[in-house]
């Protein structure tokens, strides 16, 4: 009988000793799946984090562009408003140059009546004038 016991304790160690060694394999399995899943799930992470980083650069980057681009559409605004002011004041200088050319010309009508009315020759009006 002594030796049914013997042969029995070794079954149990041997059961033992197996159950241990499938017990161990599982958490190597299990260790295993659970940290390669966690390591996906940080570089998930890490991925989304750097897409929302770079999407709030480029929004902020993006408001800047509109910023300056109304800063250039005024620019743009006062600068054909100038252009409009510059065009009215050519427009009102040809129109006093016009007008001063007018008025030399009657001048120089009113100068060759009066030498006519004197009986004396015609005064040169031209611009070719003589100085003394």
């Amino acid at each position: 009988m002594n030796d049914d016991k013997i042969k029995y304790a070794e079954k149990i160690v041997a059961v033992c000793i197996i159950g241990c060694l499938a017990i161990f394999c599982l958490f190597c399995v299990y260790n295993y799946l659970s940290t390669d899943k966690s390591a996906d799930n940080h570089n998930d992470t890490v991925t989304i984090q750097r897409i929302e980083d770079e999407h709030r650069q480029l929004g902020d980057e993006l408001a800047d562009i509109r910023t300056e681009l109304q800063y250039g559409q005024e620019a743009v605004g006062r600068a054909e408003e100038r252009v409009g002011d510059l065009q009215e004041s050519n427009a009102v200088s040809t129109e006093k140059l016009r007008e001063s050319r007018e008025l030399i010309e009657r001048s120089r009508n009113i100068f060759k009546d009066v030498d006519r009315a004197n009986g004396l020759p015609e005064a040169q009006t031209s611009s070719e004038g003589t100085t003394k």
